[in-house]
This record gives C-alpha cells, sequence and structure tokens, in this order.
C-alpha cells in the first residue's frame, strides 16, 4: 500500500522539486552506474519529469518496490528512487533521462530479465524421477511458496527444477545436465509421502538437444572407428594373402631346386653355392 502525502499538487510539486536541487550534482561529472539489483537499474540518473500526470510521490522501503509500483500503474514507464529520502517517482514514455542526480536509482517499469524469467514454462509432476540430478548444497530447504521456489530456481540458471514435500515445504533443487532428462525419466511415488517435482521445460529441452548432439558425435565417431577397423583389417587380409602367396612361390622354387639337383649329383660342390641354369 503506497503511503502518499496528503498534500495539494502545488505543495506536492514544490517538495519535488526541492529534493531534486538538493539531491542534483553536476551532470558533467558523474556518470550513470549500475545499481545494486537488477542490471536494469542505474545510479545517479533520474527521469523527468518526475510524476507523470495524474500521479504523486509516493514512500517506499526499496528501489524495487519503487519499480513494482511503476508496473502496476498504468501508462507508467520509468521509475526514478531517492534512496535517502526513501522517495520513489514514476514517470510515462515522454519521461527523459537526466544524468547527476545523486542518490537515485532509476530504471524501466519491467527489466527484460525479468521478462524472460517470468516467460519460463514450468512443468509439474504428482511424482519424483528416479533421477533428480545433483542437488545443490547450502540452500535453505525451506524457503517458502511454492512460487518464490520457482523464483529463485529461475533466478539461477543452472537450476533445472526441484522436489518438493507438500506435507512439510521442504524442497530440494536440481542442476541443470546432472541426470534428469523428462525424455526417459522414470517416475515413482513414494508411500506415505506426496511429493511433486517441478522442472522447467526451456532448460531441459536444452540438455536434451545438448544430449542429442553428443550421442550423434558418439554414433559418428563409432561409425568411423568402425570403417576404419573394416579398412584395416581388409589391408591385413590382403598382407596375409600376399604373404602367404610369396610363400607358396618360395616353397614351390625350393622345392624344384632340390629335384632338380637329386637329378644332376654333381652340381653340389662343397664350400660353394651350387649353380643354378
Amino acid at each position: 500500500m503506497e503511503k502518499l502525502q496528503g498534500k495539494t499538487d502545488s505543495e506536492s510539486a514544490g517538495e519535488q522539486q526541492e529534493v531534486a536541487q538538493k539531491t542534483k550534482g553536476d551532470a558533467s561529472k558523474v556518470a550513470p552506474s549500475p545499481a545494486s539489483g537488477p542490471e536494469c537499474y542505474e545510479q545517479n540518473v533520474a527521469y523527468l519529469p518526475l510524476d507523470m500526470l495524474g500521479t504523486m510521490l509516493s514512500y517506499v522501503d526499496t528501489p524495487k518496490e519503487c519499480q513494482t509500483r511503476c508496473q502496476n500503474t498504468a501508462n507508467c514507464a520509468h521509475f526514478s528512487y531517492y534512496k535517502q529520502e526513501k522517495i520513489c517517482h514514476i514517470s510515462d514514455m515522454w519521461a527523459h533521462q537526466q544524468y547527476g542526480y545523486i542518490g537515485v536509482v532509476s530504471g524501466p517499469s519491467e527489466c527484460e530479465w525479468n521478462r524472460k524469467v517470468q516467460s519460463l514454462s514450468w512443468i509439474e509432476k504428482d511424482a519424483l524421477p528416479e533421477v533428480e540430478g545433483e542437488t545443490f548444497q547450502g540452500v535453505d530447504d525451506k524457503l517458502g511458496s511454492v512460487e518464490e521456489m520457482k523464483q529463485w530456481c529461475a533466478e539461477h540458471t543452472d537450476c533445472v527444477g526441484f522436489a518438493r514435500q507438500s506435507s512439510t515445504g521442504r524442497w530440494y533443487p536440481s542442476r541443470v545436465g546432472t541426470g534428469f532428462d523428462p525424455r526417459t525419466a522414470v517416475w515413482a511415488k513414494s508411500w506415505g509421502e506426496h511429493w511433486h517435482w517441478y522442472y522447467i521445460q526451456e532448460r531441459t529441452d536444452m540438455v536434451s538437444a545438448e544430449v542429442s548432439r553428443k550421442y550423434q558425435q558418439s554414433a559418428w565417431s563409432q561409425a568411423f572407428i568402425g570403417s576404419r577397423a573394416q579398412s584395416l583389417a581388409s589391408r591385413a587380409a590382403l598382407v596375409c594373402s600376399m604373404g602367404f602367396i610369396l610363400a607358396f612361390g618360395t616353397a614351390i622354387a625350393v622345392s624344384s631346386r632340390v629335384a632338380r639337383l637329386r637329378r644332376n649329383p654333381g652340381y653340389l660342390v662343397v664350400g660353394q653355392t651350387p649353380l643354378i641354369e
């Protein structure tokens, strides 16, 4: 619930201008820099005019709450949050960036990264896969609601999904590419304990595609090795055949020579090799 100031439009405008002048620095010396938090936030930047038509400043505790206020307001495109004063301003698409507002965090109504996280497709199973994959270590096993668990997993790009026990609220997130594959998963229910399995479709598709690619590469490699082995076997058979022919020819030549020597004993000379015509 926003805490709006119960002031007139002129008083509110005067206060906003005073705050802006008080926190504004030298725009030529102060460059915008990333803020702690979502990567779409900027420091030392404000959007002017500070408040869009029909709105006024509000007090919130964090830049995220200010951004959420902008998301929930029709036609809001930007927010400007004064950290020290905890003042939130929201602006429409006609507002322009102004550098040099020291201590101000600003940004769009919604970060592109947040849209990607929210667009992920979650699949729920009323059972557990026999192979869940490697579990994250050091994670609070009672984070809260299912939505909070989904948010945590979505924000960690190496999280593929998680197991959750309904009765206790315990959960165990698993890493991408460490064993879980919905195409080959065998699902099982545990008697006495009601578990659910939630996983992100896009991240399992990515892993499945990678596994398929590796399998294809392995098949190609095995086919190459097989053809190479077949080629080597053919060469070995050829060498064996040539060796057999050579040995057979040699045996015939030796046999013929011995027979000739037997017919012509005079060919033998002690200490010399007989001459063959």
